[in-house]
């Protein structure tokens, strides 16, 4: 009886041990603020950052990444990254986390007008408090949205620090209001659009939608989507007309009020997705 009892404290702590991580995890998961604060400081410094600074709050800073973009950017002919490539030889061997982060200093010189349009710090600041969060159906990952005041969009995504290098969570990716990829566009000048997954709003439609060619009603038909069929679409802040994806390849365009994203999927539907991710 007693190593009964004994066994059922066990559990018992256990069970409410594994408890507690999970919400100490998810509370902690879930603050996503003071890495997006930091990165805007960052931009509104006008100074460069080392390597290591920049990993603190975005995940691609470091030694591969940087490399890769001073090859990229001298095969391009661009002469200071040409004699930067001379100056450290073998890039991978003679690249410390000392050196400027030559991926902060393109973000900074090349996209900080629609990083900031055009506002404050404190604007800013104050956007970053009222932030959205999207979940996508990846229980790694969480998405924050900044909605400026004309309606434009940065959208981050943001993973745990595993590296416990001062916050909650770090910055994995960077979209644009269009849906390109800042690191893609900064280092190999093309990039593959942000996609979450969506299904049709029933309550806009009877059931099925048209998908059209060009971002308008008055454009060729290109196919049909139905109720409860996933498909994959790309958010653009200030456009009421998204692309959507079947495989990697464009369909056409539906306006974004027919789109239903993740978190508001039906439980069965979300459940099943959650599985096969």
């Amino acid at each position: 009886m007693s190593i009964i009892i004994k066994n059922y404290k066990v559990a018992l702590i256990l069970g409410f041990t594994m408890f507690s991580i999970v919400i100490s995890a998810q509370q902690i998961f879930s603050d996503v603020h003071p890495a997006i604060m930091k990165f805007y400081e960052y931009l509104f410094k006008e100074e460069k950052l080392t390597i290591s600074e920049f990993n603190v709050v975005y995940q691609k800073a470091n030694l591969n990444t940087e490399s890769w973009l001073i090859k990229e950017k001298c095969n391009r002919k661009e002469e200071n990254y040409c004699n930067k490539l001379q100056k450290i030889g073998n890039v991978f061997q003679n690249l410390s986390l000392s050196d400027t982060s030559c991926v902060f200093w393109e973000f900074r010189t090349k996209y900080y007008s629609e990083l900031t349009q055009g506002l404050s710090f404190g604007e800013i600041i104050t956007i970053i408090k009222n932030l959205t969060i999207h979940y996508d159906g990846d229980i790694n990952i969480q998405y924050a949205i900044l909605t400026f005041p004309n309606d434009k969009k940065i959208y981050l995504a943001l993973n745990a620090d595993t590296e416990n290098v001062g916050f909650p969570s770090k910055i994995s990716e960077i979209w644009l209001n269009n849906g390109d990829n800042l690191s893609e566009l900064t280092i190999d000048n093309v990039t593959e659009k942000l996609k979450w997954v969506g299904i049709i709003n029933t309550k806009n439609n009877k059931g099925s939608i048209k998908i059209y060619e060009k971002p308008n009603n008055s454009s060729i038909v290109t196919g049909q989507l139905l109720l409860n069929q996933t498909f994959f679409f790309t958010p653009i802040g200030d456009n009421d007309w998204w692309p959507v994806y079947n495989h990697g390849e464009i369909l056409g365009y539906i306006q974004k009020k027919d789109v239903v994203m993740y978190s508001n999927f039906p439980k069965e539907l979300r459940d099943r997705l959650e599985f096969e991710h």
